[in-house]
Order: structure tokens, then C-alpha cells, then sequence
């Protein structure tokens, strides 16, 4: 629950300062909430639960998000295409 509580204070700050987050895809608007929870309708976890060799990398992305500190942490997943970036934060989020 550490990360889900911490992002939840980032989203209600932001909304104290009157900033509404929206995902932009193609043209097509949605709010944040309502997207993030199709993302987890519709992605199947089962196809990545046997991957091998990210679980070092998931651990240190964790690591830096759930510091114990009070400033906003960012954390950029940079790479090639094809190298697993997606994969990655998708294992960072479950």
C-alpha cells in the first residue's frame, strides 16, 4: 500500500492546485482513474508472471518510488525499443 498511498497524495495535491491530469492517445481524452482501471481490465498479468530477469530491476524501480521522503520522486525508464521499458514499469505498477 506504500506507492498506492503516496500517489493518491500526489493526485490530491495536484487537484488542490486545480491541475487535472488527462492521457492523450490518438486524439482520444480520458481522465487518469478511468484509464489506469481500463489498463487493469484489459492487461493480463499471467503473461509477464514468468518472466526472468527483470526482478533486480523491478526491485531497484520500487526502491527509488517508495523512499521515505517528502518530496515527489520521478523515476524515467529510458532504453531501445524492443528492450523491455513497458514490461518493466508494468511489473513496477502490479
Amino acid at each position: 500500500g506504500g506507492i498506492s498511498r503516496r500517489i493518491s497524495k500526489v493526485i490530491s495535491v495536484m487537484q488542490s492546485f486545480g491541475i487535472q491530469q488527462i492521457i492523450t492517445d490518438g486524439g482520444y481524452m480520458q481522465p487518469l482513474h478511468d484509464r489506469q482501471r481500463e489498463m487493469r481490465h484489459t492487461f493480463s498479468e499471467d503473461n509477464e508472471s514468468h518472466l526472468v530477469g527483470l526482478e533486480e530491476k523491478v526491485k531497484t524501480v520500487v526502491g527509488y518510488l517508495v523512499e521515505e521522503e517528502d518530496t515527489v520522486q520521478v523515476v524515467s525508464i529510458t532504453g531501445m525499443g524492443g528492450v523491455g521499458k513497458t514490461t518493466l514499469a508494468r511489473q513496477v505498477f502490479n
